[in-house]
C-alpha cells in the first residue's frame, strides 16, 4: 500500500471521526430512542460498523507488515514493535494492538507506510497518550486521535493569542532569556523557574479551551438543579465555555468571579505580586482553570 494511499485512507478517517463528533451529526443525538432500531433502519450503525471493518483492515495489515519486518530483522523499535514484541505480556488481542498502533498515522501521514517505526518515534509516546478505548455494545474497540487533534488545536490558540496580544509574548521571551538563555532549549528542569511561562499556558488553555463542551459525567444518583430533575443516569455536560451573555449561563472558564475580564488574554491572572504562580482555584486539581473539568476524576 503506498504512501499516498495511506495519507489519503488516513485523511479520510479523521475526517469522518471529526464529523461524526460534531453535535447533531446524527438524529439519535435528539431522539435517544432510535438506538434502538434495527441496523437495516438505522443509517448510522450501518456506516459505523461498515467504516469500523474497513479501518481495521487497513491497520491491521500495516501492522502485519510491521510484524513480517521485525521477523526480518529489518525493522527499529518503536511503539508497534513494542506491541508486538509483548504482545503477552499487553494481551490487547490482534485488533486492538493494531487500532492501537493506527493512532500513530495522525502525525505520519508522510512518513513510509511500513515506518510505524520512524524518526517520530519520540512522538509515539504522544500519540498513544491520546488513544481512547470505548468498549461498545459488542466490545468492539474504537481508537481515537482526541489527544493529537487537542494539542494541535492548543497551539493554534496559542499562535492566535501571540498575534493579538504580543506584550505578553515579549513578557514570555525575556523571562526565557533571563533563565534558559539563547543557547539551549528549555528543560523540565527549568519549569520552576518560568512562572510566566507556565502562566501563559494556563491561560491559552482557559481562554480558548480545546474542550468547549467540557468531558461527560453520568449522574449516580437523583439530583435537583435550578428547579430541575436530573435522573440517576442522566448523562451531564460539563459547560466549560459557553457564550451566552444570560446571567448564570456562563462556561467556568468564563465566570467573572474566578476570572475577571475573561474574555482578556492575560497569564498575570495566575500570578502572584511577587511574579510566582498564585494558589490555584478550588477543585481544579491544580490547574487553575476548568478546561480538564473539575471534581472527581
Amino acid at each position: 500500500m503506498g504512501v499516498d494511499v495511506i495519507g489519503s485512507r488516513v485523511d479520510e478517517m479523521l475526517k469522518r471521526l471529526s464529523n461524526a463528533c460534531l453535535p447533531g451529526s446524527y438524529l439519535v443525538e435528539y431522539f435517544p430512542i432510535i438506538l434502538h432500531l434495527p441496523d437495516m433502519l438505522a443509517k448510522w450503525k450501518r456506516e459505523g460498523k461498515e467504516f469500523f471493518k474497513k479501518d481495521t483492515i487497513m491497520f491491521e495489515g500495516l501492522m502485519d507488515s510491521v510484524r513480517m519486518k521485525l521477523h526480518a530483522g529489518e525493522t527499529r523499535a518503536c511503539f508497534a514493535t513494542v506491541l508486538i514484541e509483548d504482545e503477552k505480556k499487553y494481551d490487547l488481542g490482534a485488533q486492538k494492538e493494531a487500532w492501537l498502533a493506527g493512532t500513530i498515522l495522525y502525525v505520519m501521514q508522510s512518513a513510509p507506510p511500513l515506518l510505524f517505526c520512524s524518526k517520530l518515534s519520540n512522538s509515539l509516546a504522544i500519540s498513544a497518550a491520546g488513544a481512547e478505548t470505548v468498549g461498545g455494545p459488542n466490545h468492539q474497540t474504537i481508537t481515537s486521535t482526541d489527544g493529537i487533534v487537542q494539542t494541535a488545536a492548543t497551539l493554534t490558540a496559542f499562535f492566535l493569542a501571540a498575534v493579538l496580544y504580543p506584550g505578553a509574548m515579549h513578557k514570555a521571551q525575556i523571562e526565557l532569556d533571563a533563565v534558559v538563555g539563547p543557547d539551549r532549549v528549555p528543560r523540565l528542569e527549568d519549569r520552576a523557574r518560568l512562572p510566566y511561562i507556565e502562566a501563559l499556558v494556563k491561560e491559552v488553555l482557559r481562554w480558548r479551551p480545546v474542550t468547549p463542551m467540557g468531558l461527560s459525567r453520568r449522574a449516580d444518583q437523583d439530583d435537583w438543579y435550578n428547579g430541575y430533575l436530573i435522573p440517576k443516569g442522566t448523562l451531564v455536560i460539563w459547560n466549560t465555555w459557553n457564550v451566552s451573555n444570560q446571567p448564570g449561563f456562563r462556561g467556568m472558564n468564563r465566570d467573572p468571579k474566578y476570572f475577571p475580564d475573561y474574555e482578556e488574554f492575560r497569564p498575570e491572572r495566575y500570578l502572584d505580586d511577587a511574579g510566582q504562580l498564585s494558589e490555584p482555584i478550588p477543585d481544579t486539581h491544580a490547574q487553575g482553570h476548568f478546561t480538564y473539568g473539575s471534581g472527581r476524576r
